[in-house]
């Protein structure tokens, strides 16, 4: 996963990794090993990210996001479909991908 952390922290006004470790409830290591592709964060955060603005494709790349849209016949943000419902696709397009 190469979560593209940089450009969503900059569209948001978010200044560094601490201020986005505190949004999300996290350590500021765990942000630092997200960005270098050590670790992956989990669902809870994935879905925090998304909620706050994150595309899919900033958090999983461009593949997965179009995966998630086939998935789902639409275009989708967090908001417009049940949570089970999201989090499923959103794990049905990483399986597809190989990174499940």
């Amino acid at each position: 996963m190469s979560i593209r952390l940089i450009q969503f922290m900059d569209r948001n006004g978010i200044k560094n990794q601490t201020e986005l470790a505190q949004k999300l409830g996290v350590s500021q290591s765990a942000i630092s090993s997200w960005s270098s592709g050590r670790n992956e964060p989990d669902l809870n955060c994935m879905k925090k990210m998304l909620l706050m603005g994150m595309t899919i494709a900033e958090l999983f790349g461009e593949d997965a996001e179009q995966s998630v849209i086939n998935g789902l016949k639409n275009k989708i943000t967090p908001r417009s479909v049940d949570n089970a419902v999201f989090l499923e696709a959103v794990k049905k397009a990483l399986a597809s991908l190989g990174k499940n």
